[in-house]
């Protein structure tokens, strides 16, 4: 009996340390991306330095490493954070968006040769690479039953896409029974990016019901910073939305006139900013301040 009070011990000790590193990183980077809206570059960079220093999985914030060294003119450090972030899943899709990440990528010699030698050992760590393989092909189908719209009846395409879903959620939740949900860890971050649009497109009949059964699972991943926060609220705010409920997090908005964004109704909105922080979200003020986003009526912050 006293062995298992101990391991009871032990378990929730480990729970409180992860739960304080999540909130410690989630706070680092809601900062340092307010310090990039402000131009504060600098300051940025020291706390994004910080966070990898917790966790350095996530591709994008090595990235954003690179932007501030070469705005740095710190060359040395902008080829390691570089390296760093193909090594974490990097595409040459996400590091050519930014112009001179790009430029500085293709300035090396025999780039390509290293950046296909540096994805290989990527893809080499990835432990459940067939997984990742069935969620990138469920995304390609996706994307080409998409392609249908406007090209032949609606209905028809309307129909070949919802036939289409049902089957991606079908295989979505056999591979969360085989692996758990998938992660940046577990399946890269093409992995990751495939499992947040097919979940986003979900919109069965069931899949409301699908939605709360992975939001645990999701939730997990996100604390333990293998997935992004974003990519969860608007997965469970949109379904909501869809079925015609008030979100949860804040993150479904609708465009009105002049394109302003405007946040559709929350649930129990005065906690929407406490649920915001738990998963890593700013609070929605901060999105009205940067984005000009037009928030319910009811929000006092």
């Amino acid at each position: 009996m006293l062995k298992l009070f101990f391991v009871f011990i032990l378990i929730s000790n480990c729970f409180q340390v992860e739960a304080q590193k999540s909130a410690r990183y989630f706070y680092l980077k809601n900062t340092a991306d307010s310090l990039i809206f402000e131009k504060n570059t600098r300051e940025a960079y020291l706390l994004y330095r910080k966070m990898i220093k917790i966790s350095d999985i996530d591709p994008f914030i090595d990235i954003e490493l690179v932007k501030l060294s070469l705005k740095a003119k710190d060359f040395k450090r902008a080829k390691k954070y570089l390296k760093k972030s193909i090594l974490n899943g990097a595409t040459l899709g996400m590091l050519q968006v930014d112009s001179n990440v790009n430029n500085f990528l293709m300035r090396g010699i025999k780039w390509k040769e290293t950046y296909n030698f540096l994805r290989q050992k990527h893809l080499s760590k990835i432990p459940h690479l067939e997984e990742r393989i069935t969620l990138l092909k469920m995304l390609e189908s996706d994307q080409a039953f998409r392609s249908l719209l406007g090209v032949i009846e609606y209905k028809k395409a309307d129909s070949l896409i919802f036939a289409n879903d049902t089957v991606n959620m079908s295989a979505i939740k056999e591979i969360i029974q085989k692996i758990g949900f998938p992660n940046l860890e577990s399946v890269g971050m093409d992995g990751v990016n495939a499992i947040f649009i097919l979940l986003l497109h979900a919109h069965g009949i069931d899949d409301t019901k699908n939605i709360e059964t992975i939001t645990p699972l999701m939730k997990k991943a996100v604390t333990n910073l293998k997935y992004p926060p974003f990519n969860m609220a608007i997965v469970i705010d949109r379904q909501r939305a869809l079925s015609r409920q008030k979100q949860i997090y804040g993150s479904y908005w609708e465009m009105g006139k002049h394109n302003k964004r405007i946040v559709t109704p929350i649930e129990n909105i005065d906690k929407v900013d406490a649920r915001r922080k738990e998963i890593g979200l700013p609070p929605l003020s901060l999105l009205r301040k940067q984005r000009g986003y037009e928030l319910p009526l009811d929000y006092k912050n």
